[in-house]
């Protein structure tokens, strides 16, 4: 994407914690998530898939986009929200 060459080198990732993005990248991003948005005004679900297991950490950037369904691997029967509905997902480790 153009305009978005702000260096990453304010990440900080703490294995128990997850990650965490500061600096000029993340304004960046969400500007570029701004951008986005009014282009998919009408749709009623927006379904994705997300991996890490810190997700919950930053289901506010999937709310903002207007995620409506995740799979995730991570997920239990207690994570149940009307808003962003969770999935189960297998994940199966690389042999």
């Amino acid at each position: 994407m153009a305009g978005l060459q702000a260096e990453v080198t304010n990440v900080r990732c703490v294995e128990a914690q997850g990650c965490e993005i500061t600096g000029p990248i993340l304004p960046a991003l969400l500007a570029a998530l701004d951008r986005l948005l009014p282009h998919l005004q009408g749709t009623t679900r927006r379904i994705t898939v997300c991996q890490q297991i810190f997700f919950l950490q930053h289901r506010w950037i999937f709310e903002r986009a207007g995620i409506t369904d995740v799979f995730w691997p991570h997920t239990t029967i207690f994570a149940a929200d009307p808003t962003l509905r969770l999935h189960r997902f297998p994940l199966f480790a690389v042999q």
